[in-house]
Formats: structure tokens, C-alpha cells, sequence
């Protein structure tokens, strides 16, 4: 059964919501580099910590009405020229402007990244250990480290960009002595970093060795649980890949080779230390499972699509788009009933659904707004919570909804709503 066409009824209003949410995502990545500790490729000068309510205010929403407007959009063109234009439609628009981005875009940012890292990593070589406590232990220097200990609270400050202790600095940058200094000093070995991680984390994502052997000597937890769940041990897993980017944003250097080295080494410490894997048993050597979940973690959490894992994700949205869109041919679903969509009722089970993919987000530490999915396989709770923005949009569309009931109560739902998040 063929579907039957319609005539265009363009909805400009909702085109503009569109461009609006994609102007909205040039200024979201522009005010990244004035956010005071986030870890983005360009660090202006001048941050602040008042640029997370810009970011944080523009990520809770913009995602979710491009999708729901991508979804109107996509109903709407199946319903007026047919699955076929459809499918030909969203592969000039949408895959192949992804393909060009991921072979474009992606190279050029980490180009970017990989260079202006290098240069902070000469600029920072040339600061002078007397600068700061930083400085003092990036260069191994005891005696300028002793002296910036005077300062009261040295110990505990955390660095006002990139949120680490002393210590897991020290980690990060595998001084073993200076760490012994400092924990001789009264630094504590479980003193938790803005990402809730420790010292020990830090020791055996870089694949530092010798300092995951001083913490775990002074009683750092092998199982230490950072905001995302994640153990040492499975720092000490992660890709060089992710170990590259985040040390360019940390502006320090990485060597594959020693990084890959001391992590061996550090996966068998932590082991004999007691380390459980993530189901929560004693870690064990890979098994075959084992070892399609790690392909499996790769394929999700790698960043590959980075900037538009939004257009891979559209893609993945046409493709089951196409099935539904072949069902309701089947069954001759034309319309979709006012109540699904229209009445406010609607939220009693909208709400419900997305909190439930919503559970999964986040971290509990302090970031608001979706997870972003940048694998080739998205991840599972993402693409469900995005899914569904998807799909409203493309029963919003059946529904006909001619005079905009939909949003005609903005004036009041917007800002309780603004209230209440």
C-alpha cells in the first residue's frame, strides 16, 4: 500500500525553530572556550564559571527540539512525496553532509587540538617552578614545591581550570617524589578531584606506574567509584585515543609507548590489590564475552563522529523511521489521535519516558543536560531519549495540529518550565 500524498503545507514557524537551535549550537561551542575548566580545545584568556549557566541553559533543550523538529520534518516529507524521495532526501541532507564532516571537520579539530597542545606544552616547559605549586611539580622541582606548601590551603586547592588535586597532579604527571612529598605533608590519597576521581585514577589512566604503587602503599581504594562510575582499573583500560585528548586539554604530553607499558603493569597491580571488574566480582582474565564488550565499549564510546554525532544520529533515526514508516503504509495509519500529542495529559507519560533513559545520564557531577554519544554505535540511553523527541515530532506532524495548539501556551509553560529544571 503506497502513501498517499499531500499537498505542501510548510510550517515556516517551526523551520525556524530549527535554524534557531542550530545558531544556538554556534554560540553553545563558542562560550566553551570562556567556561573556566572546561576541557575544550581553545582556552581563552579571560574565563569564568558564569559561562556554565549559558552552556548548561542552551544543552538542556536544544538537542531535544532539533530532534523533534527534524522528526515534524521527516513525517512530513514522507506523507507528501513517498519513502523513496524520502530516503534519497535524507541521504544528500543528512548522510552525506555527515561523511564530509567526519573526514573534514573531526581531522581539522584534532589537528587543531594536537597543535595548540604542543605549543602550551612549550609554554608551560618554560614557566618557572617559582610560578605556582603547578609549575613547581610539573618541573620535579621539591625545594620550589616546599615553599608554595606555606601557602595555607595549598594542599587541598583545586587547579581553577581543570578541577585536580596537588596529588593527581602529581599523578597526572608521574612525579613519584613529589607525591611522596605531598602525602607526607598531609595530602590525602583519596581526596577527590571535580570529576569525583582520585590520585589513583589519574596514576593509572596515564599509565604512571610507579605513582599507582605509592598510593596504593599509603591506602588509596583500588575501587574507588569517580562521579561516572568509573574504577581505576578501568582508567587504566581506556583507549591512547581518549588519553591523547585528554592530555592535550590538560596540555601535557603522552606517550603511547610508556603510557601502554606502565599500564600492564598497573592492571596486575591493581588486580593483586583487589580491583573487581564491573560486574563487581575479583577481575579476571578477558574471556570471549569479555572481550566482545570491550569491542562493543569501543564501538559506542570512542569518539568518532564528535561535532556531528547529531547527523549519524538522524541517520540511525531514517532507518527505523523507514520501518514504522512501512508499517503504517501497511495498516493505513494517516493520522495520529489529538491526545498523544496535543492535550496536556501528554505529560503525564511524555515526562515518565524520558526520565527514564534520563536515569542514565550524567554523572552526578554537576553537568546538566543529555549525555553525548559521539560512537558509531550510539549509545543505548542516548539514542533512546533523543528517539523519542524524534518520533513525538513525527506523531506532532499526524496529529495536523493547523492552528498551534501545541505551543500556544508558551507564554507560561516556558518560564514554570525554566522554573522547575
Amino acid at each position: 500500500m503506497r502513501t498517499s500524498l499531500i499537498p505542501n503545507e510548510r510550517r515556516h514557524d517551526l523551520d525556524a525553530l530549527r535554524a534557531f537551535a542550530m545558531l544556538l549550537g554556534i554560540a553553545y561551542h563558542v562560550a566553551l572556550s570562556f567556561a573556566l575548566g572546561f576541557p575544550w580545545l581553545v582556552q581563552d584568556l579571560s574565563q569564568s564559571k558564569v559561562a556554565y549557566i549559558f552552556q548548561d541553559f542552551v544543552h538542556g533543550f536544544r538537542m531535544q527540539l532539533f530532534m523533534l523538529v527534524s522528526g515534524f520534518f521527516t513525517a512530513m516529507l514522507w506523507r507528501q512525496k513517498g519513502l523513496k524521495a524520502l530516503i534519497w532526501h535524507r541521504f544528500r541532507r543528512v548522510l552525506i553532509p555527515c561523511l564530509l564532516g567526519l573526514f573534514t571537520i573531526v581531522p581539522a579539530m584534532i589537528l587543531a587540538s594536537n597543535f595548540a597542545s604542543n605549543r602550551n606544552q612549550i609554554s608551560k616547559a618554560a614557566e618557572p617552578a617559582s610560578a605556582n605549586i603547578w609549575s613547581a611539580i610539573l618541573r620535579g622541582d621539591a625545594r620550589a614545591l616546599d615553599e608554595h606548601l606555606k601557602v595555607p590551603g595549598a594542599l587541598t586547592n583545586s587547579h581553577a581550570s581543570y578541577g585536580t588535586t596537588p596529588l593527581t597532579w602529581a599523578a597526572l604527571t608521574g612525579q613519584k617524589d613529589l607525591a611522596a612529598i605531598l602525602i607526607e605533608r598531609g595530602a590525602k590519597v583519596m581526596d577527590r578531584n571535580r570529576d569525583g576521581g582520585t590520585a589513583l585514577h589519574a596514576a593509572a589512566f596515564m599509565g604512571e606506574a610507579d605513582v599507582v604503587d605509592l598510593l596504593v602503599q599509603n591506602g588509596a581504594d583500588v575501587n574507588a567509584s569517580s562521579f561516572s562510575g568509573e574504577s581505576p582499573l578501568k582508567s587504566a583500560m581506556q583507549s591512547f585515543e581518549v588519553v591523547q585528548y585528554i592530555a592535550g586539554a590538560l596540555r601535557l604530553p603522552a606517550d603511547k609507548e610508556k603510557v601502554l607499558k606502565g599500564r600492564e603493569r598497573i592492571i596486575e597491580q591493581l588486580k593483586s590489590s583487589g580491583a573487581k571488574d564491573v560486574t563487581g566480582s575479583s577481575a579476571q582474565p578477558s574471556t570471549a564475552p569479555s572481550r566482545l564488550a570491550e569491542i562493543y565499549k569501543g564501538l559506542t564510546e570512542f569518539p568518532v563522529f564528535i561535532l556531528v554525532w547529531f547527523l549519524w544520529f538522524l541517520v540511525w533515526l531514517v532507518g527505523i523511521f523507514c520501518l514504522y514508516a512501512l508499517v503504517a503504509d501497511k495498516l493505513g495509519w494517516k493520522t495520529t489521535p489529538a491526545w498523544l500529542t496535543l492535550s496536556p495529559t501528554t505529560l503525564l507519560w511524555l515526562v515518565p519516558l524520558t526520565m527514564f533513559p534520563g536515569w542514565f545520564m550524567g554523572s552526578g557531577d554537576g553537568d546538566f543536560g543529555p549525555d553525548t554519544s559521539m560512537g558509531i554505535l550510539p549509545m543505548p540511553h542516548v539514542f533512546v531519549y533523543y528517539a523519542l523527541f524524534f518520533f513525538f515530532g513525527v506523531a506532532y506532524h499526524d496529529v495536523k495540529d493547523t492552528t498551534g495548539k501545541l505551543g500556544s501556551h508558551w507564554r507560561w509553560t516556558l518560564p514554570v518550565t525554566l522554573l522547575l529544571v
